[in-house]
This record gives structure tokens, C-alpha cells and sequence, in this order.
């Protein structure tokens, strides 16, 4: 087998970056937001997955960068700029940044304050597949919030996700099944 040096990786990376490869410049931000080349250096990583966003539709670079200012990895925390990139990257398809732009849009947080956007994004990410976006979801169905209250179907949101293994929806599942117990204990 080969052996990994991921030194000699950048080196080829910053070659093909600097001729205007996308792809480089995402490689780049990989390796220098992992822990490929020794501590990750969530700066330079920006740097990088903001020249690939500029050149190329690269959805996981965008939600990198959403996740950068978010969580002020690198640079201040900014939820504006943290929206912007969650935003194209949901729009260019990246499931994960659905389920976190339905929690801007829920908290308000970078967004306008709206239940109903945080729907919207949270049901398309289940649609794809997204169990955490299944279990956001079910939990807005449970409590109706940006939906119509639906027991069964937040139910039936949760218990798929929790199927999956996700400590989450396993949580509000419980959660459920202790006020639907007190619920019948103090009627009988």
C-alpha cells in the first residue's frame, strides 16, 4: 500500500489551487480543518473553502464556512455570514446545512425569526434522509411549532430517527412516553 503524507498532499493542492483549481482549494481547507498536518488551523481552512466557494458549486466547502463563522472557529462567531453559507450550501443540496439553517431560521439566530422556514428546510432534509432533520422535525410536530400539532406523525418522525441510532430523537421519544404515562395516571 501507499503511506499517507499529507504534507506532499498540500503541496500538490497548493500547486493546483493556485492555477484555479476548486478543488484544490477544498482539499486545502480539508486538510487544514482536520488534524491532517497537526492542530487544525480553522483560519487558514476558511481561507481556503472561501476561494473554492468562489470558484465552483462546492456545497460541503459552503457548509464548512457556515460552520467556521457559526461557531467562530478561526474568526469571530458571525450567525449572519454563518446563514449566508448554510443558506448556499442547503441550496446547492448539502443535507446538513438544511437541518442548520432550519435551526437559524428557528432561533432567529442570522435569520429572521420564521417556524415555518425552519419547516420547510428541516422536511427537506428528512426527505433526503437526514434523521437529526427527522427528529427537528417530529419535535416541531409534537409541539406544533411552525406546523399543525400531529402526535402521530412527530412520533413516527422520531421513532425513525431514533431508529438510527440518534441519542436526540431517542430523547424526545422518552420524553413523550413519560408525559403520555403521567397523562394516564392522573386520569386514572
Amino acid at each position: 500500500g501507499t503511506s499517507k503524507d499529507y504534507k506532499k498532499a498540500r503541496d500538490y493542492f497548493l500547486k493546483a489551487a493556485g492555477k484555479g483549481y476548486a478543488n484544490a482549494a477544498e482539499q486545502l481547507g480539508h486538510l487544514y480543518f482536520g488534524d491532517f498536518l497537526g492542530a487544525p488551523e480553522y483560519g487558514e481552512a476558511g481561507k481556503w473553502y472561501e476561494q473554492a466557494s468562489a470558484k465552483g458549486n462546492l456545497p460541503f466547502a459552503e457548509f464548512r464556512l457556515g460552520l467556521i463563522h457559526y461557531k467562530g472557529l478561526g474568526r469571530p462567531k458571525d450567525s449572519m455570514k454563518a446563514f449566508y453559507w448554510f443558506d448556499r450550501a442547503a441550496r446547492n443540496g448539502y443535507i446538513d446545512a438544511m437541518v442548520n439553517l432550519g435551526v437559524l431560521y428557528e432561533k432567529g439566530d442570522g435569520a429572521v425569526f420564521s417556524p415555518e422556514k425552519a419547516i420547510r428546510w428541516y422536511t427537506e432534509a428528512a426527505e433526503k434522509g437526514s434523521f437529526l432533520g427527522m427528529a427537528y422535525l417530529g419535535e416541531a410536530y409534537y409541539q406544533g411549532r411552525g406546523v399543525r400539532k400531529d402526535e402521530k406523525k412527530a412520533v413516527g418522525l422520531l421513532e425513525q430517527a431514533a431508529s438510527s441510532g440518534l441519542p436526540y430523537a431517542q430523547r424526545l421519544l422518552y420524553r413523550i412516553d413519560r408525559i403520555k404515562y403521567m397523562r394516564y395516571r392522573d386520569v386514572q
